[in-house]
């Protein structure tokens, strides 16, 4: 009988604020949608477990707080991240030009902090 292997692996969730990384992430992980806002506070977890080819796979997606008041907090949530999804508006407004503007900006954090990891 083959015995089970499982895996963790942490993908950093990064973007400007309101955006919709925790709304994306809660969509994923728990299969709802809130239409309420909260900002998040530095960081929030979310985890999803399924199962590949027999092994258990756990992602964490760490949902990192998209505001200036947490910037000095990026190379502490970075820490070990294996991917990082860099989300953004497309809505035709202020907000969504401000975070489209902002993707290479986010690009190169998670470059400087994390190296060569996946992005998506």
């Amino acid at each position: 009988m083959k015995e089970v292997q499982k895996y963790r692996f942490k993908i950093a969730v990064i973007g400007d604020s309101q955006v919709g990384k925790t709304s994306l992430m809660d969509k994923f992980t728990k299969s709802s949608l809130s239409r309420d806002y909260g900002k998040t506070l530095g960081v929030k977890v979310s985890m999803l477990d399924t199962e590949i080819e027999g092994n258990m796979i756990r992602l964490l997606f760490w949902d990192i707080a998209g505001c200036d008041d947490y910037h000095f907090l990026l190379p502490l949530h970075f820490k070990e991240t294996r991917a990082a999804l860099l989300i953004f508006s497309l809505e035709d407004n202020k907000l969504g030009k401000e975070s489209f503007n902002h993707i290479l900006k986010w690009y190169r954090e998670i470059l400087k902090n994390c190296g060569g990891v996946p992005i998506y």
